[in-house]
């Protein structure tokens, strides 16, 4: 019970909080009890942001990752959202995806520097349903505008199952 209350403190004492994401229907209204086991692949290519303070540039990636999951929905205050999404039938969807936040600031000896940090990202994903269940998702995204790190590129896909 103890444990209980301290998690739910920690939970709540957050003031502000963000974040981005940009994989689409993050939050999407599927039934409640709606079970999804997904397997896949993604590759990332571009910059390793690097401590300021090191004298290393010119730093690059390539990450290769797979990835296994497992969803099932669940209803929390009956609320859910949606990004953009163009719906062609039920299971077979695309999206364009974008974002962009700033923020970042310095200030040195009281003065705040002309340092605002920006980046923004596009891409874009469709989900290809087959079998009744079974889907395949395929997506693209890509720094648009970078002034400080997070500047690459990824390409996923994922073969998902319904049950």
């Amino acid at each position: 019970m103890t444990g209980t209350i301290v998690l739910l403190v920690l939970c709540l004492w957050t003031t502000v909080g963000a974040a981005q994401e940009l994989s689409p229907r993050a939050f999407w209204p599927a039934p409640e009890g709606t079970k999804v086991a997904i397997v896949g692949w993604s590759y990332s290519t571009g910059d390793v942001l690097m401590d300021p303070s090191l004298p290393i540039y010119g730093v690059d990636s390539k990450i290769d990752t797979a990835f296994l999951g497992y969803l099932q929905t669940f209803s929390l205050w009956g609320r859910t959202t949606n990004v953009v999404v163009k719906r062609f039938k039920p299971g077979f969807w695309a999206s364009l995806d974008l974002n962009y936040f700033k923020g970042g600031r310095q200030t040195i000896g009281g003065e705040r520097l002309a340092d605002v940090q920006r980046n923004s990202r596009v891409g874009g994903t469709i989900v290809v349903p087959f079998h009744g269940r079974h889907a395949v998702k395929v997506g693209y995204s890509t720094g648009v505008v970078t002034d400080f790190g997070t500047d690459f590129n990824q390409f996923l896909v994922s073969y998902q199952v319904l049950f």
